[in-house]
C-alpha cells in the first residue's frame, strides 16, 4: 500500500511540475517580451500559439524544425547569443549588431553545415507560413519579377534553399505579392498606401481576415517602394498578440509577445532605427497589417 501511495505521489509530482509548453507569458503593457526560442518550451509554446491562429500545423512543424537548425547552426556566432524562454524587450527592439559585427561567419557555418545556401528571410519566412491564407488572382509574368534588384536574396533562397518547398503557384504569387512598386519620389506615407492598395488589387492579392496576418514594413528608395520586412501575427487566446518573425538570412529568428497590437508601430519604428543606423534612415515608413494600415497619420 505505502508503495503505492509513494508511486502515485511521485507520479502527481512529475505532473504538476511539467510546464505548460502552449502558455506563452502574459506581458505588461508597454513591456513586450521576446525569445529566439533556443529551447524546446518556448519553441512549442511559439508553434502551438501559431496553430492555434490558423496556420497550417504542417507548415508551422516545418519552421520549427528550421528555427531549432538555425539555433544550433549559430550557437558559435560571436555576433550574439540566442534566446532561451521569453525575456524583457531591450528598449524598443532587439539589438543583434550591424552587419560587420558577423563578418563571413554565416556564410562559413552554412559551409561547415554542408550547406550550399543561406538561410530563409522575413518575406519568405512569413510567406511560407501565410500562404493558404492568401490568393494572388494576377500573377505577373515571370520575366518581370524583381530576381536582380531588391528580391535577388529572396529569388536566391527559394532556387537553392530546399526548405523552401514552394509549387510553382506559390511562388508567382510570392514574386508578385513583394514585387516593388514605382513611386514619385518624395511621396508621403498616404501616397504609398493608396497605391499599395491599388496595385494589390490590379495583381488580384486577397487576404484571409481572420486570426493569422502578414505584417509589412514599407519604405521608399530612388523612386520605388517596397516591403522591406515581414513578419506573422496572430492574436492570442489569452489576450495580446504574437509577433513571430526571420530578421534576415543572418540574423535569428524571433517571437515576440506585445500586450496590444498598438506596441507594434513603436517596435517596428525602433526596428528600423537599428537596421538603418550608419545610414540615412528612409522616411516615411508605412506599417500594414495586411490591408490595414497601422501607423495612421505617420
Amino acid at each position: 500500500m505505502k508503495k503505492h501511495c509513494r508511486l502515485i505521489l511521485l507520479f502527481l509530482l512529475c505532473v504538476f511540475s511539467i510546464p505548460a509548453l502552449a502558455e506563452l507569458p502574459h506581458p505588461l503593457p508597454g513591456s513586450p517580451l521576446f525569445s529566439n526560442m533556443a529551447d524546446e518550451a518556448s519553441l512549442t509554446g511559439v508553434a502551438e500559439a501559431l496553430i492555434d491562429g490558423g496556420l497550417n500545423a504542417d507548415a508551422v512543424r516545418s519552421v520549427a524544425k528550421w528555427i531549432a537548425d538555425y539555433n544550433t547552426l549559430s550557437a558559435g556566432n560571436p555576433a550574439y547569443t540566442v534566446t532561451s524562454e521569453f525575456q524583457p524587450m531591450p528598449e524598443g527592439s532587439v539589438d543583434y549588431g550591424t552587419d560587420e559585427a558577423y563578418g563571413d561567419y554565416n556564410s562559413q557555418w552554412w559551409r561547415v553545415a554542408r550547406r550550399e545556401y543561406w538561410d530563409v528571410l522575413c518575406r519568405s519566412a512569413a510567406f511560407y507560413l501565410l500562404r493558404d491564407r492568401l490568393s494572388v488572382s494576377a500573377p505577373l509574368p515571370r520575366e518581370s519579377w524583381d530576381t536582380a534588384g531588391w528580391l535577388e536574396t529572396d529569388y536566391n533562397g527559394i532556387d537553392t534553399n530546399p526548405c523552401l518547398d514552394l509549387s510553382d503557384d506559390e511562388i508567382s504569387a510570392y514574386f508578385t505579392l513583394f514585387q516593388p512598386i514605382d513611386i514619385a519620389v518624395g511621396s508621403s506615407a498616404d501616397d504609398m498606401y493608396r497605391l499599395i492598395l491599388d496595385t494589390w488589387a490590379a495583381r488580384g492579392v486577397t487576404f484571409s481576415q481572420d486570426q493569422a496576418t502578414l505584417i509589412t514594413v514599407w519604405h521608399q528608395s530612388g523612386g520605388r517602394m517596397a516591403a522591406g520586412h515581414a513578419a506573422v501575427l496572430v492574436p492570442l487566446a489569452s489576450g495580446g498578440c504574437l509577433l513571430f518573425e526571420k530578421y534576415s538570412p543572418e540574423y535569428p529568428y524571433q517571437a515576440t509577445v506585445f500586450s496590444s497590437e498598438a506596441e507594434l508601430v513603436p517596435y517596428f519604428e525602433s526596428w528600423m532605427r537599428l537596421c538603418y543606423r550608419g545610414y540615412t534612415l528612409p522616411e516615411p515608413i508605412l506599417i500594414l497589417k495586411n490591408t490595414q494600415r497601422l501607423n495612421e497619420g505617420e
